[in-house]
């Protein structure tokens, strides 16, 4: 017998990794300056460079991010000063003719920074590593609430042409309740002046479980966002947790949905944004057709990394700036992530990375096969070298899914069928050996 789906959310359901780095950032254990000048000296010629500005001026209650509320935006400035600086303590060990194939600029918000200070940055990146020679790609994230007219042409002109915008919601009382209001026009005026501007892609991110949140006031966003037609979108389900986030409890005065609430808030995103055409990407990102993307998935050559999906995982990645993850040959980076110590490590001419995590072999086999899981969908027991034992333990472990109809596995591989696209972190987490209970309920990381 088939279970419901209120069955299959209380058995699989259960929170799990995301997967954008394997082992997942909450298992790295210490790593320091020597070891990531050794790792430079095997990166990539050309590099992903990522900078985080932790900066937020108002702090939005269901916020899970490494954030800094400041009003002044004068101290953006110093950050970039900063920033620069760090760069230049990693530029010796650099390869000789490394150059930036992409730029992703994240937060916080990208946009706290003034306009002069944003040259500056970009500029003084480009002076250390100037751009590709074919194909480099400038993107940024950006807070539709505070980013100015000014700011998008200054973007523009820098050669930004990929765009996230954080809308979260654009209903007035799920707005007032995550302390997040902004006008229902303005993500239309944004999009419009970014594409006369010349930006090819348009991403916006979308949540839901949110407090108030029922399918007709998800609809009113909805039919917001369709008429504004973005290349891309990001529905994330909110993850709720005050322990680590206390701002979180704010929305428990409101009411959140709860889980079978959020899953069928989540399927009827889904359901309206593939009826509208869009292309599911994943378990939670959609683009257009002809969106790289969307052109990636079909082609089977989807990544994954601490951006997303993307089409240019197998390039390194140098990360600038407090909580900045990076990824340098086979060597997972991540900086301090309280922006005091960050600077003052910066300030002693010391690189500010307090921990990571150096690839087994092993590592890199199941990365890859949970990859292929996450990217593709499927993926073979050779590629993940997993055989005897532990293949036999997996078999016994995903079996209630086989059941169920979630996945489908052969004497080549596994497979995840249609109906378990909404469990696939799940599925993943069963070959993830640094889960203290590697099963199909997963801790959050």
């Amino acid at each position: 017998m088939t279970s419901s789906r209120e069955d299959l959310i209380l058995r699989y359901g259960g929170p799990a990794p995301r997967y954008t780095s394997y082992p997942t950032a909450n298992h790295f254990g210490p790593v320091g300056p020597a070891d990531v000048r050794d790792a430079l000296g095997g990166a990539s010629r050309e590099l992903k460079v990522y900078v985080h500005t932790p900066f937020c001026q108002k702090l939005c209650w269901y916020c899970g991010c490494n954030t800094v509320i400041r009003r002044d935006t004068r101290i953006g400035a110093e950050h970039v000063d900063r920033v620069l600086a760090e760069l230049d303590l990693l530029a010796p060990h650099l390869p000789a003719d490394a150059r930036m194939r992409r730029l992703d600029l994240g937060g916080g918000t990208p946009n706290f920074l003034e306009t002069d200070a944003l040259v500056r940055l970009v500029r003084g990146l480009e002076a250390v590593l100037p751009p590709a020679a074919t194909g480099p790609e400038y993107a940024s994230e950006l807070d539709p609430r505070t980013v100015t007219d000014a700011h998008l042409d200054t973007f523009l002109e820098l050669g930004f042409r990929r765009f996230s915008l954080g809308v979260q919601t654009l209903e007035p009382v799920v707005q007032e309740a995550v302390n997040r209001p902004m006008p229902r026009e303005r993500v239309g005026e944004i999009t419009h002046i970014l594409r006369r501007g010349g930006a090819r892609s348009v991403n916006f991110d979308l949540m839901v479980g949110l407090p108030h949140q029922t399918r007709e006031t998800l609809d009113r966003t909805l039919d917001t966002v369709l008429g504004v037609q973005p290349d891309r979108l990001a529905v994330f389900q909110y993850a709720h947790i005050p322990s680590l986030r206390p701002a979180q409890k704010h929305l428990e005065r409101a009411g959140l949905p709860g889980p079978m609430e959020r899953d069928t808030l989540m399927r009827h995103a889904v359901e309206r944004l593939t009826s509208a055409g869009y292309c599911r990407i994943g378990f939670d990102h959609f683009a257009v057709p002809s969106d790289p993307l969307a052109v990636a998935a079909r082609e089977g050559r989807l990544g994954r990394d601490f951006q997303g999906f993307t089409t240019d995982a197998h390039l390194d990645l140098l990360a600038l700036g407090p909580s900045a993850i990076g990824h340098i040959d086979g060597l997972f980076t991540q900086n301090d992530r309280d922006p005091g110590r960050w600077a003052d490590s910066i300030a002693r001419a010391t690189l500010p990375v307090v921990r990571g995590w150096r690839l087994t072999d092993e590592d890199r086999r199941t990365g890859r096969f949970i990859h292929d899981l996450m990217c593709c969908g499927s993926a073979r027991w050779e590629d993940g070298g997993i055989a005897g034992d532990a293949r036999e333990q997996a078999v016994a472990a995903l079996e209630p899914m086989v059941h169920d109809g979630l996945v489908r596995i052969d004497d080549t591989g596994i497979a995840v069928q249609p109906a378990g696209v909404d469990f696939v972190r799940q599925v993943a987490a069963v070959f993830d050996r640094y889960l203290a209970q590697p099963a199909l309920h997963a801790s959050v990381a």
